[in-house]
């Protein structure tokens, strides 16, 4: 379980009901060291039902868990939609210019310290391509951080922002 925190949010997963009830009956050692959990939120009902209301993420504190739909949860960068136990990214680019310092701005934007999205984001960098770029644009001349990029870029970039 120690491998399961990071700074002070712990995201843990268990296969079964079972196991994450006896996780929850094993984390009596944390409240003997006076760290009690808080915050929780399972997509099992019987998990939920064994930890205290006001222990519960706010958002589900007064839900009847039994027949309302909980709400996703953020935690980590990434949004957990508990519904359906999947994780997606909710992400707002800032609206910057369309150069190599614009496009490096908006994917170091997105917080991913899990790595779940890093495939997508080295997409995003489109790497060779803006590197060749920083050693000649259009003309053969030297292409500037905040020069704005070639259409072909440009189009690639939107596609890959849409999806």
């Amino acid at each position: 379980m120690h491998h399961d925190y990071y700074v002070d949010d712990g995201l843990c997963s268990k296969r079964t009901a079972a196991e994450a009830l006896d996780l929850v009956c094993n984390t009596t050692a944390l409240a003997k060291a006076n760290l009690l959990l808080h915050k929780i939120v399972s997509n099992s009902v019987d998990v939920m039902e064994a930890f205290p209301t006001q222990d519960r993420t706010k958002d589900i504190k007064e839900l009847d868990l039994r027949k309302d739909s909980l709400q996703a949860q953020g935690s980590l960068g990434v949004c957990w939609v508990i519904e359906r136990d999947t994780f997606t990214f909710c992400v707002t680019p800032p609206d910057k210019p369309f150069t190599q310092r614009g496009v490096l701005l908006i994917i170091n934007s997105i917080y991913d310290p899990l790595g779940l999205a890093v495939r997508v984001l080295l997409e995003g960098r489109l790497p060779k391509r803006l590197a060749a770029m920083g050693k000649k644009g259009n003309a053969g001349n030297l292409l500037r951080w905040d020069e704005p990029l070639p259409d072909a870029l440009q189009q690639q970039r939107k596609r890959w922002q849409d999806c």
